[in-house]
C-alpha cells in the first residue's frame, strides 16, 4: 500500500535482535514514521505493529486494528 509517499510495509523476521527492522530501514533510508530514535518523521505515535510472534514455542498475536491505517492517513 501507498500514502502520499509512504510505504507500508509488511515483513517477517526469523531471528530477530531488539530494533533489527527499526535500525535496518532506517539505515536503508526508510525510517518508520514516528521512529524518534532511529530518525523516523515525527509524529503522534510509533507507526509500527507486531501481529503475530512466537518465542519458545508461545505464540501470541495482536490484530492490527481497523483504525491504525486511518490514523496514519488522516494524520500526514
Amino acid at each position: 500500500m501507498f500514502f502520499k509517499g509512504f510505504s507500508v510495509v509488511s515483513a517477517e523476521l526469523k531471528h530477530a535482535n531488539r530494533h533489527q527492522l527499526r535500525a535496518y530501514l532506517s539505515h536503508s533510508g526508510f525510517p518508520i514514521v514516528g521512529d524518534k530514535l532511529y530518525g523516523g518523521r515525527e509524529f503522534p505515535r510509533l507507526m509500527l505493529h507486531c501481529e503475530y510472534t512466537s518465542v519458545n514455542n508461545n505464540e501470541e498475536t495482536s490484530k492490527r486494528s481497523d483504525n491504525f491505517l486511518d490514523y496514519f492517513s488522516n494524520h500526514i
